[in-house]
């Protein structure tokens, strides 16, 4: 049995899970707020607070909720992060 994972089984294998991601789609898209065509370089969310239900009987009064209200704003910018590699630490991946 080999020992070495050869760089183009590595490269193929990184191949295929970026086709099989891109295809599939990001699991965690729906469960995030996203705006598209953002104009300038902060965005302002309006946040609602949190709720509780109450149970109602039949011909009951309601009872009205006034959850705090407030705006969260995202600041768009691009970041950079440079990253290096030892030779030793690739070669213990590979």
């Amino acid at each position: 049995m080999a020992t070495n994972i050869t760089a183009a089984f590595i490269q193929q294998w990184n191949d295929e899970v970026k086709q099989a991601y891109q295809q599939k789609g990001s699991k965690l898209r729906n469960a995030v707020r996203s705006v598209t065509g953002v104009t300038g370089s902060t965005y302002n969310f309006h946040k609602l607070g949190s709720l509780s239900a109450n149970t109602k009987t039949r011909d009951a009064a309601l009872t009205f909720l006034n959850p705090t209200q407030a705006v969260v704003s995202a600041t768009l910018a691009d970041k950079y992060a440079a990253v290096t590699i030892d030779k030793l630490d690739e070669l213990k991946t590979n």
